[in-house]
């Protein structure tokens, strides 16, 4: 119900919009939604900005919150296969940038992110204890920005990115962070190399 409201929200603002794509002669600003976020159960968006000035560069701002971890992306690391662990994102925010190649905000493009996240991990065999921990990935991501109807504003944007990721906040030890991964007797184990996909309408 969420998603739909929002997207129903976005499809009357871009609907009622008369110029074709976007005047590239003005500072353009855009908000997005993620339809991803919202099928694990939590919420995302983008907010992004193309200067004036800039012909070929956008820049924004990313949210996420409360999403669950599908057990494909728990089990990338076969060593949490099994293993009875739930994967949280209580929040995250990122920054990124895209090059269009065409011009800013048409055709294809290029870019990169950077993300922190609070993960909140639990597992079934230990209920009622949770462990909690910050992690930072760096992220490049090429994709695509359509407008299916002409004379609209409504876009959208499919991509796909490959990301690293580590552990940026736990207890320390004298030489390295010592991550908070543990829960009961088990330890999680972060899949540092990310890959990710979807889509975002604008």
């Amino acid at each position: 119900m969420k998603l739909l409201t929002i997207t129903a929200l976005i499809l009357v603002i871009a609907l009622t919009g008369q110029a074709q794509h976007f005047d590239q002669e003005e500072h353009i600003f855009i908000v997005e939604i993620d339809p991803l976020p919202f099928a694990m159960g939590g919420v995302g968006g983008h907010f992004g900005w193309s200067p004036k000035k800039s012909a070929h560069f956008s820049f924004g701002l990313s949210m996420i919150a409360g999403p669950e971890y599908p057990d494909f992306f728990i089990n990338m690391n076969d060593k949490n296969k099994d293993q009875g662990w739930g994967v949280k994102i209580n929040q995250g925010m990122g920054l990124w940038s895209h090059y269009y190649f065409r011009e800013k905000n048409e055709g294809w493009f290029a870019g990169l992110q950077l993300f922190t996240q609070e993960m909140e991990l639990s597992n079934e065999n230990f209920p009622g204890e949770t462990d909690k921990t910050n992690t930072v990935m760096v992220a490049a991501q090429g994709g695509y920005m359509w407008y299916p109807f002409p004379k609209t504003n409504l876009y959208l944007r499919p991509w796909a990115g490959f990301g690293y990721q580590d552990v940026v906040s736990g207890s320390f030890e004298p030489d390295e962070v010592d991550p908070d991964l543990e829960v009961g007797d088990k330890t999680f184990h972060l899949n540092k190399l990310m890959p990710f996909a979807t889509f975002h309408i604008g």
